[in-house]
């Protein structure tokens, strides 16, 4: 009998250990962390330096639990981290929605301790189990994300660029691209952009928009090498802080701390920019720091994967490959769908059909925007995970039948007396009932 049990066990022990693998092995994977980021900063104001908030925004399409987060701060000179406030339990932020903390504002949703520096310093927001879920530093901060992010001044604050199309705040993991200052404190809704105030005596030199690659491939991807790229057509260096770049759905990135070389050029990618040149076309448009709009490229229609849309001659062209900092490729395709070259554009109605013209293309373009790179390969890891996941299965399955095999050749090895004995008594049976 306690060979009987021996056996019986080894069998169920087979039988659960397969179910286990099943159900691992086919169990879906877990959801990716949701997306919170501290999208504005005020370190006060001139009536109340301590009249301070931290506000966070849900960059996701679903509610966020943040139950027991905490905001941790600390100065550019210090070397210990200062708990600035706790997110109670059950606290969620709603997609796409706003929370704000803040120190005196009477519509926060939880108290801030205040004490920001102005100057400089970092503020981390943790999650429960105290990961790091941002970071933003400011100023003269030793610790931020990449680069720290330009210091507000007195009654200014440091506020995350947003894409209205999408209802995203930008981030590219770069305080210093990410965020721009503004005069105006906007806690719980979508942040004022501000451009330069221009100077009425300044007169800016000409720039020209020169290439654009508005559809990378593999192993190049939408969202990071994306690029437009600028020429300066003058005999001097021409600093192009303040300048903008827009394209048709009303997307806009302000240049800062770029100098274009005297007869060179400028590439500026779309991991900086954050600007998507959409593939079913787009138009971009460069404006100087008072506003005015400088140069224009043509829309390119359907884009072509892997060419550049560039300037060769006086004409927009598809050439034959991208050519980033450097002179276009006087090799290009398809001539019957060349386009002038926009410059310097005046006129008002013709600057209302092209917004309007690419507008259209922009909302098309939503639909048709092939799979980027990042997408992609979250497929193919998909499709391996289930391959070796059916490889496995069928290895189990060929272990489990050389196990009840060798069950059985072992129990009629050790029941053979047994089994002989009933073999004989059959056979006398039959013998006798003939």
């Amino acid at each position: 009998m306690r060979v009987k049990g021996v056996i019986l066990s080894l069998i169920l022990a087979s039988v659960l250990s397969a179910l286990h693998f099943t159900e691992v092995s086919l169990a879906q994977p877990l959801p990716g962390s949701p997306t919170i980021v501290i999208s504005e900063i005020s370190m006060g104001t001139s009536a109340s330096a301590s009249d301070e908030f931290i506000e966070l925004y849900n960059n996701t399409k679903t509610d966020v639990d943040v139950s027991n987060w905490t905001i941790y701060y600390k100065s550019s000179t210090g070397k210990t981290w200062t708990k600035k406030a706790s997110l109670p339990q059950n606290t969620f932020i709603h997609a796409h929605d706003y929370f704000l903390v803040a120190s005196l504002l009477p519509n926060a949703d939880v108290n801030l301790t205040s004490g920001l520096a102005q100057t400089g310093g970092t503020v981390v927001l943790k999650d429960a189990n105290g990961a790091n879920v941002d970071m933003v530093g400011w100023g003269t901060s030793d610790m931020s994300e990449t680069q720290a992010a330009a210091p507000a001044q007195t009654d200014e604050v440091v506020y995350r660029q947003f894409d209205d199309q999408n209802q995203t705040m930008t981030d590219t993991n770069n305080n210093f691209s990410d965020f721009d200052i503004s005069h105006t404190a906007t806690p719980k809704m979508p942040p004022a952009v501000e451009t330069p105030t221009p100077d009425i005596s300044t007169t800016y030199p000409t720039i020209t928009l020169n290439e654009l690659l508005p559809d990378p491939v593999a192993p190049q991807s939408d969202s990071t090498d994306e690029f437009i790229e600028l020429y300066n057509p003058n005999n001097l260096d021409v600093n192009l802080s303040g300048w903008i770049l827009k394209d048709a759905g009303g997307g806009s990135y302000i240049i800062k701390d770029k100098i274009i070389p005297a007869l060179g050029y400028l590439t500026i990618t779309s991991s900086e920019s954050s600007l998507s040149l959409n593939n079913s076309g787009d138009v971009i448009s460069l404006y100087s720091p008072d506003n005015n709009l400088v140069d224009e490229s043509a829309d390119y229609g359907n884009a072509k994967p892997g060419l550049s849309w560039a300037i060769v001659g006086n004409s927009w062209n598809w050439t034959i490959s991208p050519t980033p900092s450097t002179a276009n490729s006087a090799i290009y395709v398809e001539t019957d769908n060349a386009k002038p070259a926009n410059s310097s554009k005046s006129s008002t109605a013709k600057k209302v059909s092209a917004s309007k013209k690419a507008a259209t293309s922009k909302v098309a373009k939503a639909k048709t925007k092939p799979t980027s790179n990042a997408a992609s390969k979250g497929n193919q890891d998909n499709a391996n995970t289930e391959t070796g996941t059916t490889n496995n299965s069928l290895l189990w399955s060929w272990l489990l039948i050389a196990l009840g095999v060798g069950t059985i050749g072992y129990g009629i090895y050790e029941y053979r007396p047994e089994i002989i004995a009933a073999y004989h008594r059959l056979a006398k049976k039959f013998s006798a009932s003939r």
